[in-house]
């Protein structure tokens, strides 16, 4: 008895004491080792350890401590980036420990600027490239995540910094998440001339609040360039006032067909694209009469689809149905009669009936290739003639939408449906997003813009 009780004493000593090697250092001095420990446990990819040093330096009395533990595990990304496991469990302890007092770190690793490390040449230069992608791409995202007051600034300088279009599309995510600071801010900033950059403009038109849509509108009146003039008529359409559309179409008129914004495409492109996001079928004639100053030569031979003509085959409504057909039948273009002939049959299979639509959006034979069409006129659809009621239904069907192109305009559909951003449809939202994160499934951008830029809307000024 007395050798069993010895035994177990022992053991016990000598558990805690390996537990006090594992662990790092509690006391008020232990901030190094806090640090060190963390970038151990990212290198190593000790999930659970990684977690408890992360809580220990959000513990400790000075608050410098976190700041330097998140900075030195992303300063040093080289150890574990290019591992997928890793970098993920990395990715998810810092998301998961996000607090304000990590703001001011964050903001310095966003500093530098990525104009010298485009021209990398050798494979370590472009290793050391892609580690700083990853590491401000993270801190963009825990930026996000606080969204907080304070991190507006530092989003915002990424998203007006050139060399940073990378990053762009994940810091307005991050403004968005951020609310009524970054809507402030960011309309400020558009007043300002020499701040009028296409990525400004497209967050707040992804805001779309009813202080950004006037915003968008005043500085499309007074834009300068033919470009500038095009990326603001872009967003502004979307906002489907009859002040927005009848500003649009001046703005399509006096916009040459030769003009090109981004990355070269062509403005009246993306500018018919837009229109589909207005949902109002009203606008069906005159994107018809468009269609007849685009090109085409018969038997498909140096043909130029027309942008305008697509957009109306997604817009229209039974009643418009004749009218489109004669345009298109008069243009015979290969490419304009396929995506017509999808369109038209998904239209008088369903007419008005929204629960037909609904049910169209994930069809299996509607999720790849040019059936997809059929998808995307069907959430169109629901946008031109649903209520909340359809925005509800079209919540619950859209986890068995497979096709990213159909839950992108359903995603719009969504938005547009909803008036009155209610808490319930809200948080169903969330949930959507959540259980897309959690599954590990490529991420909804579309889905989760679309709930921050609810949440805006429901806390913004009018």
């Amino acid at each position: 008895m007395r050798r069993a009780a010895w035994f177990v004493t022992w053991l016990s000593i000598t558990l805690a004491a390996c537990q006090r090697r594992e662990e790092p250092d509690r006391g008020s001095g232990g901030a190094a080792g806090v640090e060190k420990s963390a970038l151990a446990y990212a290198r190593t990819g000790a999930a659970a350890e990684l977690d408890r040093a992360l809580e220990l330096s959000l513990q400790k009395p000075q608050q410098s401590v976190a700041g330097q533990t998140f900075a030195a595990i992303l300063s040093r990304c080289d150890a574990f980036y290019g591992d997928t496991r890793r970098q993920e469990l990395v990715e998810r302890a810092l998301l998961r420990h996000a607090q304000p007092s990590l703001i001011e770190p964050l903001a310095k690793l966003l500093e530098p600027s990525f104009a010298s490390a485009r021209a990398a040449s050798s494979s370590a230069d472009l290793k050391r490239r892609e580690c700083e992608l990853f590491r401000q791409s993270l801190a963009i995202e825990i930026l996000g995540v606080i969204a907080a007051p304070r991190g507006v600034e530092p989003l915002l300088e990424v998203l007006l910094d050139p060399s940073k279009e990378e990053l762009q599309a994940l810091a307005a995510l991050a403004l968005l998440r951020s609310g009524v600071p970054a809507e402030s801010r960011a309309l400020k900033l558009l007043a300002t001339p020499d701040k009028q950059l296409p990525a400004l403009v497209s967050l707040l038109g992804q805001m779309r609040t009813p202080r950004a849509c006037q915003a968008l509108l005043a500085a499309l009146a007074s834009a300068k360039t033919l470009e500038l003039r095009a990326e603001l008529a872009v967003e502004v359409v979307r906002c489907g006032s009859p002040a927005s559309l009848e500003a649009y179409q001046k703005a399509y008129a006096s916009i040459p067909r030769t003009t090109r914004i981004g990355v070269g495409v062509p403005a009246h492109e993306a500018l018919a694209e837009a229109a589909v996001g207005a949902f109002d079928a009203s606008l069906v004639p005159w994107l018809l009469e468009q269609s007849r100053a685009s090109p085409a030569a018969a038997g498909g031979q140096g043909y130029q689809q027309s942008s305008e003509l697509l957009a109306a085959v997604r817009l229209m409504t039974p009643e418009q149905l004749r009218k489109v057909t004669e345009v298109v039948r008069r243009r015979r273009v290969r490419q304009e009669q396929e995506a017509f002939e999808y369109c038209a049959a998904q239209l008088l299979a369903c007419e008005r009936r929204l629960s037909c639509y609904v049910v169209a959006l994930s069809e299996a034979s509607n999720q790849s290739g040019t059936e997809q069409i059929r998808g995307i006129k069907a959430a169109v659809m629901l946008g031109v003639f649903g209520n909340e009621s359809a925005r509800d239904a079209l919540l619950l069907r859209y986890p068995r939408i497979r096709s990213p192109v159909i839950r992108f305009w359903a995603a719009q559909a969504i938005g547009h449906l909803t008036r009155k951003p209610a808490e319930k449809s809200l948080q169903t939202l969330a949930e959507l997003v959540r259980a897309a994160n959690d599954a590990g499934a490529p991420h909804d951008l579309a889905l989760e813009q679309m709930l921050w830029r609810l949440r805006l809307r429901q806390g913004a000024p009018r």
